[in-house]
């Protein structure tokens, strides 16, 4: 600015210097010293021009040149940006491609886990069911059989005691009642019924049979030994029926007892090749 202002001074003068000469306002020279005055006057404005002018364009190209270049940056930057929304528009569509089929696998793996998970919770509710229908019938069978042998126990006392009011002494109808004491778990009872019906001397029946049942009182008490005395000693006196001593439900004490075993293998044995010949 200082030198644009130097410059600007020196036309100013120069215009006056003209401006007095036409006006004859000063006396006129020769005219070398017009030609003198005018070329000093251009030199010297060539000089302050080539000294002051030139930095100047300089500096406003450089000023220039940095706008531009600032402006090109920019121009770049958001060139770039728009490059990078463009990309991102472009590859929009594909995203939500990507997010719909993810979800809609994401979907289908829920679905399938529900299913599966559903699937698993109606069978173990199916199973429980099934066991505790199965319990249910286990304690249904139970109590029924239980009632049932409660019933029959009734009946058959019933029928003892119909008995004994006629064959009071009757060593058959003793034992039965010891065996119904048995069945009820009355112990003394069932071994005075068996003292007794033993001490009877006489029976319209066979003696075995009373041996029998008295093998049957002890078996349900859980005396095998006695129980098995009873029972050889039954079948030695006319009572060799092995085939029913493994299915009398009274004996089911005895299936394991060694004695028992060869009792029955040996009465087999011994009465599985007999004939029967009717006449």
């Amino acid at each position: 600015m200082r030198r644009i202002s130097s410059i600007t001074t020196l036309l100013l003068a120069g215009a006056t210097w003209l401006s007095a000469q036409e006006g004859g306002g000063l006396p006129e020279p020769a005219a070398g010293w017009k030609w003198a005055n005018f070329v000093l006057l251009v030199v010297g404005l060539g000089y302050l021009i080539a000294k002051t002018l030139p930095p100047l364009f300089k500096s406003r190209t450089e000023e220039i040149q940095n706008g531009i270049a600032e402006a090109r940056a920019i121009k770049q930057d958001a060139d770039k940006r728009a490059a990078e929304v463009d990309a991102r528009t472009a590859t929009l569509g594909a995203d939500i491609e990507h997010f719909r089929v993810e979800a809609k696998a994401e979907m289908q793996q829920e679905g399938e886990r529900i299913r599966q998970e559903t699937a698993a919770q109606i069978a173990r509710l199916e199973n429980q069911a099934q066991q505790e229908i199965e319990v249910s019938g286990k304690i249904a069978r139970r109590e029924l059989k239980s009632y049932a042998a409660k019933l029959s126990l009734d009946l058959a006392e019933q029928r003892i005691a119909e008995a004994s009011k006629k064959l009071r002494d009757e060593p058959l109808i003793i034992s039965l009642q010891g065996m119904l004491h048995a069945h009820r778990n009355q112990v003394d009872a069932a071994l005075d019924c068996v003292r007794r019906s033993l001490d009877m001397p006489l029976s319209f029946g066979h003696a075995h049979h009373t041996f029998y049942q008295v093998a049957c009182v002890y078996a349900l008490l859980g005396e095998t030994d006695k129980a098995m005395a009873w029972l050889e000693r039954s079948a030695d006196t006319g009572n060799p029926c092995g085939p029913f001593f493994r299915i009398d439900p009274h004996l089911e004490r005895m299936r394991q007892h060694p004695g028992f075993q060869r009792l029955v293998a040996s009465l087999e044995r011994e009465y599985s090749d007999l004939r029967i010949n009717v006449m």
